[in-house]
């Protein structure tokens, strides 16, 4: 009806021409660490993800993501957290915003912000995380950038969409990032679809138990399709073709 709210939906395959989305491919594997080596000791592997996975640093994420705006493209920026690092997640966030801001690159930009990150896999009080992502939506918006929740592992995800769910009135751009591998996407696409939520949909995220998501190659695709076109029939707007938008992912 009138005045009524549209979705928004990123439609993010794993690989299309130039582009590449590794948030995946990356989620595949079993932790931080694993990231590293394949970067570091695998030639083909690092050649591959170098364009998208700039370094190490904040400064590293910004330089990258200059280049990438000048190309004419949106960028996203994915941080993989050290777990024995000091910092806080929530700071390496702040600074990558401030970061952003200060390079005058902050307006459009996305950053993609992971709940179990935040405390949601520690056991962490939900209100708390919430209280987190809050904070970092609220710092965002100040300098012009969007927030969009990462994909979580089925135990976290009603939790992460419960979060999402009571953020989005104070924070209406914030985005939520589904998986179209787990069986229950398709009827989650169809609820953010009717709350008018922006979307980033990928193919596939973190493993599941067996009988909570397809596996094959082809039933995946088809799982993928099918969250599109729940997306659309709510009247989702395509927010950024892939080959307009890349993921800056960064491990600090």
């Amino acid at each position: 009806g009138d005045g009524a709210t549209l979705p928004r939906v990123t439609f993010t395959p794993e690989v299309c021409g130039p582009m590449v989305d590794l948030s995946g491919v990356l989620g595949l594997l079993p932790n931080r660490d694993a990231v590293v080596a394949a970067l570091e000791r695998v030639p083909a592997t690092r050649d591959a993800v170098s364009p998208f996975v700039p370094g190490a640093t904040v400064s590293d994420a910004v330089a990258a993501a200059e280049e990438v705006l000048l190309a004419g493209m949106s960028v996203a920026v994915v941080h993989l957290p050290d777990p024995a690092a000091r910092e806080s997640v929530r700071v390496i966030h702040e600074q990558t915003i401030e970061a952003f801001a200060a390079a005058n690159l902050a307006e459009g930009a996305d950053l993609v912000i992971d709940l179990a990150d935040l405390g949601l896999s520690r056991g962490v009080d939900p209100a708390l995380v919430a209280e987190e992502a809050a904070a970092l939506c609220g710092a965002a918006e100040q300098v012009g950038m969007t927030v969009t929740l990462a994909a979580l592992t089925h135990e976290h995800l009603d939790t992460g969409l419960s979060i999402h769910a009571a953020l989005i009135t104070d924070h209406p751009d914030l985005g939520v990032t589904l998986a179209a591998h787990l069986l229950r996407s398709e009827a989650d696409c169809g609820d953010m679809a009717r709350a008018g939520a922006r979307v980033r949909l990928v193919r596939q995220g973190a493993a599941a138990p067996k009988g909570l998501s397809f596996t094959g190659a082809h039933e995946i695709d088809k799982a993928y399709i099918r969250c599109m076109r729940q997306l659309m029939a709510g009247g989702a707007e395509l927010e950024a073709l892939v080959r307009q938008k890349m993921e800056i992912v960064f491990v600090v």
